[in-house]
């Protein structure tokens, strides 16, 4: 009875490096989203993920994740005694890109995942409304003017209508905020009559832009009554002759 008791002691305690050394052990599954890309479009796409501890082997480690293949890894750490772990994300090396918030997964002490996500930054789109106004063009003219722009994008669609009359500055800026690329955005401008010729603009906003940019140039003139010249004025009299002339013909 004794031998067995000490050969399953003996057992125990030969079990017991073991057993610590196997739950020792901790991993950190990690990975990078670019947020509205399909896999084939986000394959290239990458940021280094860093794993700092204070305990266990290794106490850093670095890896590229984010790409369509590669886009999670599993970082180990073994010997792991009672500490923590940090997940950290370098800054996005891709213009247009940057993280939804802080990224990174502090003080972890077990088996986590950690995921960072990544997104398209917000541009504005500037419109300047550049006033030619002829001397002689109704005073006011304009004064009522508004531009309207609407932007087409992935997630958003923004129509706006803001005042862009002469004022005291020219040109007039514009600018609306928060347009997320790609998006087509285009300008017009409005409530001026027929006495303002103005063109339009129609402008690609691209990922990795610093925004987009229109000019809309609107020429003011006069616009007077419609007269004839001294020619019109000549054949306009002829014809009222003749016209005449067929009306004495016949009540003569």
């Amino acid at each position: 009875m004794n031998i067995k008791r000490a050969f399953l002691t003996a057992v125990a305690v030969l079990m017991v490096p073991g057993f610590a050394m196997a739950q020792s052990t901790v991993t950190f599954d990690v990975g990078v989203e670019f947020e509205g890309l399909t896999d084939l479009q986000a394959e290239g796409l990458m940021v280094e993920a860093t794993v700092t501890c204070n305990a266990g082997i290794p106490l850093s480690s670095s890896a590229m994740v984010g790409q369509a293949d590669a886009d999670r890894v599993a970082f180990s750490v073994t010997e792991f005694t009672p500490g923590t772990c940090d997940v950290t994300f370098a800054d996005v090396p891709y213009a247009g890109w940057d993280y939804d918030g802080d990224p990174s997964c502090l003080g972890l002490t077990a088996d986590a995942e950690c995921t960072a996500m990544v997104v398209v930054v917000p541009v504005d789109f500037v419109v300047s409304v550049d006033w030619d106004i002829s001397e002689d063009a109704d005073p006011g003219v304009g004064n009522g003017a508004m531009v309207e722009i609407m932007c087409d994008g992935p997630d958003t669609y923004t129509s706006t209508t803001l005042p862009a009359g002469p004022g005291s500055t020219n040109p007039v800026m514009v600018t609306v905020t928060g347009i997320v690329p790609p998006a087509n955005c285009t300008a017009e401008l409005t409530n001026v009559g027929s006495a303002v010729d103005a063109n339009d603009c129609d402008i690609d906003v691209d990922v990795g832009d610093a925004g987009g940019a229109c000019t809309i140039t609107a020429t003011a003139f006069y616009e007077g009554i419609p007269t004839l010249s001294q020619y019109g004025m000549a054949i306009m009299v002829l014809l009222m002759l003749g016209v005449g002339f067929v009306g004495f013909r016949r009540f003569v």
